[in-house]
């Protein structure tokens, strides 16, 4: 549905994580293209033509019109009653049709559902941002290979509840693209890797 992949679908990305971790359900069930969208507007309402302008496809935007019902967004305490209100605050940012209103990787990593989860030392995703393609082309040994090795490590044996462990992966991710973001990169998690094994 976006015109170009980027931050902004990493951001999204991380919004149906967090809302499939609080309601322990997939968020947008859908069954093809338009059947998505239909999940996706059933609760967030329908996009608004300031929202589609601000990088989603022609193509998108006339399928949206001729298909598809007006619907109004839910609030987010109908859909997860037990939720916090500072989770329920962190998900409407991240699942935010307008990408130039969605919250930032940097601010969503600084959130305070995931304070004390995530790194908010600038310093520290530089350094992570700076190491990151030697991780994703295989490291041996480095800071940054010891770090994804011992993160893998404590997911595993963690006492933590499933919740707690997701949590943990949204914040890392969250402060990983952060990273990416400080270093001027456009390109998504992984893209670099997926290129090199396509070609």
């Amino acid at each position: 549905m976006l015109s170009r992949y980027g931050k902004a679908a990493d951001v999204w990305s991380s919004g149906c994580v967090l809302a499939e971790m609080l309601g322990k359900r997939v968020l947008f069930p859908g069954q093809g293209y338009v059947h998505q969208l239909d999940c996706i507007f059933a609760i967030l309402g329908s996009p608004t033509d300031e929202d589609l302008a601000s990088g989603y496809s022609v193509k998108s935007i006339d399928d949206i019109r001729k298909v598809l019902p007006v619907r109004q967004k839910l609030p987010w305490r109908e859909v997860h009653p037990h939720a916090s209100q500072a989770s329920l605050d962190l998900l409407d940012r991240l699942l935010t049709f307008n990408t130039e209103r969605r919250i930032s990787t940097g601010d969503a990593a600084r959130h305070v559902y995931v304070r004390g989860w995530a790194d908010e030392n600038p310093q520290s995703w530089e350094q992570a941002s700076s190491q990151r393609a030697f991780v994703e082309s295989g490291g041996d040994g480095s800071d940054a290979t010891a770090r994804c090795d011992l993160f893998n490590e404590l997911i595993r044996v963690s006492d933590r509840s499933m919740c707690s462990r997701l949590l943990l992966q949204l914040s890392a991710g969250l402060e990983a693209r952060a990273a990416c973001d400080d270093a001027g990169s456009t390109e998504p998690l992984g893209s670099e890797k997926a290129a090199n094994t396509t070609s």
